[in-house]
């Protein structure tokens, strides 16, 4: 009868919890709900950090009550104007565009430096019928499962000393929910993608789910793990317009900017923030003198063009009147008037060759004026539930957290 029970328990697609979260204990500049808010949350329940008015906050904007605890993939953070220098000197980061101080590509945050990290992706099916909502990182529903599957994973990751960040996405397939887990894990705490796929699908072995997840996952499913493409699954941090992303392997990559434009000055990570490149003043000057060589050229030639056939014919008629009944000299006079002939012929060509290479040069300078590289394409908002700033991951677990605000 035991075993029964406990078989009934597993089959239940949806695991019911109705433990409440203490709230978080945190100091000033960080602030976590309202200050009237109440000491106990309920399950599912989503809370907002918050800074002081002269700070902005950095990481994970919420967290979700799970099991009796609140989850929090990334330990947020309340930053002043960031400062080049002193970011660098600080976490070993740059300041981004929006005025962050961040880890650059391919790394993270973890015990007040920037790392080297590991990406592994992770998809598993769930016996879940799949709503709207999970199409849309902002709403609660993704949100709560979000946190509920990280929070499970990460327990399983426990083995691996250091899971930096968790987040995921979800997409529809006939009857159930796929979710994409993506985790950070420290360099040296796993070998590669075959570690974490041994682990979660050991994991689901014990039962129908894995430990502590609400859903189960659909039957003789297996976890399939394998080193994240952040540049496929757009979620890098290159340049939105001319920013090229480069997949370097081990779930990590680089930015770069396209030919033709040049990184931005202020922010100092290649790819990241790049802008179209100005005409450079040499070149235009140089140009320019070419091309007014080119018209003094042309004018002399033009003007020889015209007056010469004139003035030749004229010297023409008055050979051949002074020399008229000789019929050598008449072949002569022929011959010499095809010459002219040719002459003016190959001038002509010279002419319009010359004019041919004026218009080139002019249409250059001009095009070069209104350089415009093409920018990326197809460029979507991925749909994982990640802070605006992703660079910045500590994802350290509660105890962690709870450590550092005790500190």
């Amino acid at each position: 009868m035991e075993y029964f029970s406990i078989l009934c328990i597993l089959s239940l697609s949806v695991v019911t919890f109705s433990e409440t979260c203490p709230k978080l204990n945190v100091t000033e500049p960080l602030l976590f709900g309202d200050k009237n808010s109440n000491t106990s949350y309920d399950e599912d329940e989503i809370i907002s950090f918050s800074c002081v008015e002269e700070r902005r906050l950095v990481g994970e904007q919420y967290a979700v009550c799970i099991n009796g605890e609140f989850y929090v993939s990334q330990v947020p953070d309340c930053q002043e104007k960031c400062v080049h220098a002193e970011c660098a000197k600080r976490i070993d980061g740059y300041c981004n565009e929006g005025g962050e101080c961040v880890c650059r590509p391919g790394y993270a945050l973890f015990n007040g430096s920037c790392i080297d990290k590991k990406s592994v992706k992770t998809v598993i099916s769930l016996a879940t019928k799949w709503i709207p909502d999970y199409d849309h990182n902002s709403s609660n529903d993704f949100k709560v499962l979000q946190a509920d599957i990280c929070a499970s994973f990460d327990d399983v990751f426990e083995i691996f000393n250091y899971t930096l960040r968790c987040y995921v996405s979800f997409k529809k397939s006939n009857q159930v929910t796929i979710a994409n887990v993506i985790n950070d894990f420290t360099a040296e705490s796993i070998e590669g993608p075959s570690d974490v796929e041994k682990a979660i699908n050991g994991a689901i072995q014990l039962g129908h789910t894995v430990p502590g997840m609400r859903y189960n996952v659909t039957e003789d499913t297996k976890a399939n793990s394998t080193y994240l493409k952040e540049c496929d699954e757009n979620s890098d941090i290159c340049d939105d317009h001319y920013g090229t992303c480069n997949d370097i392997g081990k779930g990590n990559y680089k930015c770069s900017c396209i030919h033709g434009t040049y990184q931005s000055e202020n922010i100092k990570v290649d790819g990241t923030d790049c802008s179209v490149a100005p005409i450079k003043v040499g070149l235009t000057v140089g140009l320019g003198i070419v091309c007014g060589i080119a018209v003094a050229c042309f004018i002399p030639a033009y003007l020889w063009f015209i007056i010469s056939p004139a003035f030749g014919k004229a010297e023409y008629n008055t050979a051949a009147a002074a020399e008229v009944g000789s019929t050598e000299d008449e072949d002569e006079d022929d011959e010499e008037e095809r010459d002219h002939k040719d002459d003016l012929k190959r001038d002509l060509e010279e002419d319009e060759e010359l004019d041919k290479q004026l218009i080139f040069h002019q249409t250059m300078i001009q095009n070069m004026s209104n350089f415009n590289p093409m920018p990326r394409v197809n460029r979507d908002s991925q749909s994982y539930g990640v802070p605006n700033s992703i660079e910045l991951s500590t994802a350290n677990s509660m105890d962690n957290f709870n450590h550092q605000q005790s500190n």
